[in-house]
């Protein structure tokens, strides 16, 4: 499987975790993600993010994370428009 491939299943596997690592790239262009798990997929590997990547002080998000969930349900159907 491709890249590309892999990116795509992913974004419609877990479609709130991809909105959210949309809204952090918005920030940080170059973030990577170390680990996520939505609707029982996952991807990377679990570890003691705290270690391996400090949250920068001062950091927030550029929208409320309900609103994410909320944006990604509507995108899925899930919620009327």
């Amino acid at each position: 499987m491709s890249r590309e491939e892999a990116a795509r299943r992913n974004r419609e596997q877990m479609p709130t975790v991809a909105a959210w690592i949309d809204d952090i790239r918005k920030e940080f262009p170059n973030a990577k993600v170390v680990y996520a798990e939505e609707n029982g997929h996952t991807v990377g590997r679990k570890t003691n993010v705290i270690e391996s990547w400090p949250i920068p002080e001062g950091f927030r998000p550029s929208r409320p994370v309900q609103q994410i969930v909320a944006e990604a349900k509507k995108r899925q159907g899930k919620i009327a428009p």
